[in-house]
């Protein structure tokens, strides 16, 4: 399965108000769970989430949407305990260029000019399929941040998509 629901609206985080932060979140956060509880747990094989990297370094207009995201990293690795048959991977994904929201939305040359790295479509898609070929077990479910080409934690071609800083997030993540 791979979960990529959300919302993404901005504003400052002092302007964001707790329903604005509920309806975030519900897309995400509830929409996960929503599936998943209506699947077999046994039976699934790969769940890829998609969250964001504005859950790690916020963006000053994004808060709400960070939030969002971070609550949906915990809970992609709560969860993945009770998935002993599946790859659980959280992609924390900055905005792609070519398809996804930002794109529709034109923030992908904003995002340049902010030194963000967007991702483009074929190295996004070319991502994602390695993402489906994760390590089975909820000892191996963990988030990765993918960027873009210009960021080092971008993976390249016939690169692992895990490192170090990845299995720092194993040993600290909340589960």
């Amino acid at each position: 399965m791979v979960h990529c629901a959300g919302l993404v609206a901005g504003g400052p985080v002092a302007r964001t108000r707790p329903a604005d932060l509920d309806e975030l979140q519900a897309a995400k956060v509830d929409g996960l769970r929503a599936v998943l509880d209506a699947l077999d747990p046994r039976a699934l094989r790969h769940l890829v989430v998609f969250g964001s990297i504005a859950a790690r370094a916020p963006h000053r207009q994004l808060g709400g949407y960070g939030l969002a995201n971070e609550l949906l990293r915990r809970e992609t690795l709560r969860r993945a305990a009770g998935l002993p048959g599946c790859a659980t991977v959280v992609a924390e994904w900055s905005l792609w260029s070519g398809a996804g929201r930002a794109h529709e939305m034109g923030a992908v040359g904003q995002a340049r000019r902010m030194g963000m790295a967007p991702v483009a479509l074929r190295p996004g898609m070319e991502a994602l399929l390695r993402l489906l070929a994760w390590p089975v077990g909820p000892g191996s479910a963990a988030p990765v941040v993918l960027t873009g080409p210009d960021d080092r934690t971008f993976p390249p071609p016939n690169e692992p998509l895990d490192d170090a800083n990845d299995a720092d997030d194993r040993a600290n993540s909340p589960t």
